[in-house]
């Protein structure tokens, strides 16, 4: 009997960088915009222009121009954002590797170009899987909002208990009846 057919098969031993296994023809779009510069209009370099001030816009984002590492921080962004784009412009090569390559941990580039997939809508095929697509920027702890067990929280609330009878002036010695 013939095995059933799965759509969706993935082999776990397919390396997903390899270009065979992506099939969008990057060939025929460039050969189609090429065909469409005769035949684009004001409108259309405004809204091109628009979308290259959005990109430098975030590449330069959060860019600190009065510190020495300015340069290195909008280096990486611009770098994650081409690999996003197309690993074929770093020789297809894994983003790991694109940051042992450039002395970095991968990490840092992973962020970047998890960020540039979020803010622009695109996915390469070394971004398959991809586990910090859908994280936004952590959001800061809320002070008040209880961190660890039930009896972590017991001595912060003996803890604070303490503290506040040091500051109304009494005795920080245990009372009665907290023993």
């Amino acid at each position: 009997m013939k095995p059933e057919f799965l759509e969706n098969y993935r082999n776990e031993h397919e390396d997903t960088l390899d270009a065979r296994t992506y099939d969008f023809d990057w060939a025929d779009l460039e050969r189609r915009l090429d065909e469409a510069e005769e035949q684009l209009e004001d409108r259309d370099f405004a809204a091109l222009g628009s979308a290259l001030q959005s990109i430098i816009e975030w590449i330069i984002e959060e860019a600190d121009f009065t510190k020495l590492d300015a340069d290195a921080h909008v280096g990486r962004r611009a770098i994650a954002l081409f690999w996003t784009l197309n690993p074929d412009y770093f020789e297809g090569v894994s983003l790991t590797a694109l940051a042992n390559r450039l002395g970095l941990h991968k990490a840092i580039l992973s962020a970047q170009a998890a960020e540039a997939r979020r803010k622009f809508g695109i996915k390469n095929r070394g971004q398959a899987h991809g586990w910090n697509f859908g994280q936004g920027k952590p959001e800061a702890k809320q002070a008040d909002t209880p961190t660890g067990g039930p009896l972590a929280q017991a001595a912060m609330s003996r803890l604070k208990a303490k503290l506040a009878r040091k500051l109304n002036g009494q005795s920080l010695a245990p009372t009665a009846k907290a023993r």
